[in-house]
């Protein structure tokens, strides 16, 4: 099962690498497309969505580029990928264009809504800002380590 596309990989990694950057700097998309490992063309359709959202500006001419639109703080991971892929969903008949045909006698529908809902919960809660840091986010397999 994956929950994140290639695109909403690389558009988290986007907004990390922005939200790096010293307030006001305005950042070429070849220096992220560099730094970030992703493909230039690939990296400004991505731009633009999250430009679309709210969450990136964009400049125009000889010195134009992209920055952040509103602090690493007011962005969450859901926001992120929910504007690269469209809502988080765990199964596909959680999805609103797919209607299951098992819908009233399935087994695992109410684990699926709670997988679901913890999920979400967990992707609204984490800010981009949360990775900045100096305790990041690590995984209680790392944690115990």
């Amino acid at each position: 099962m994956q929950l994140l596309s290639l695109e909403g990989d690389y558009g988290l990694r986007a907004i990390i690498y922005l939200s790096c950057q010293p307030p006001g700097k305005i950042t070429y998309v070849s220096e992220i497309a560099r730094d970030q490992l992703i493909p230039v063309n690939f990296l400004f359709k991505i731009l633009r969505k999250l430009v679309n959202h709210g969450m990136v500006k964009s400049y125009r001419g000889p010195h134009g580029g992209y920055a952040l639109a509103k602090a690493a703080s007011g962005i969450t991971f859901l926001e992120v990928i929910e504007a690269i892929d469209g809502p988080v969903v765990v199964n596909r008949c959680l999805s609103e264009v797919t209607q299951c045909m098992l819908e009233q006698s399935c087994k695992m529908l109410g684990a699926w809504q709670r997988i679901q809902l913890h999920v979400k919960q967990e992707l609204n809660t984490l800010t981009i800002a949360d990775l900045l840091k100096p305790t990041a986010i690590t995984t209680e397999k790392t944690a115990a380590s």
